[in-house]
């Protein structure tokens, strides 16, 4: 598939709330729909992996995003989680649940 926009730190202005960033956003638009792939990423060493409150955090960002294109078309949003030291099972577990997309450094580079 070929997407419209690429964004790296796309910004959610939601008005009395501070800007929200997306790390990376990708967004392919038909006449009928949109299609959109949303990306967070952590770079961190394997003591300070992310953490259920961050992921909830990533969860709020996609649930605005979707509001805010559905205004627009009917859209479809899917999130991944990149964490390059992976996670925690039961983080990994939670976002699995919400069914957002993990990856790690080992499973990128197979």
């Amino acid at each position: 598939m070929n997407f419209d926009m690429v964004w790296m730190n796309y910004f959610l202005n939601i008005p009395a709330t501070m800007p929200l960033e997306v790390d990376v956003l990708a967004i392919h638009e038909t006449e009928s729909a949109i299609l959109a792939l949303a990306f967070e990423t952590k770079d961190r060493n394997e003591q300070n992996l992310p953490t259920i409150d961050e992921c909830k955090s990533f969860k709020n960002k996609l649930t605005i995003l979707m509001n805010s294109l559905n205004q627009q078309k009917q859209s479809t949003v899917y999130a991944t989680y990149f964490s390059a030291n992976g996670f925690s099972d039961e983080v990994e577990k939670w976002l699995h649940d919400q069914g957002i997309l993990t990856i790690d450094l080992d499973i990128w580079k197979q």
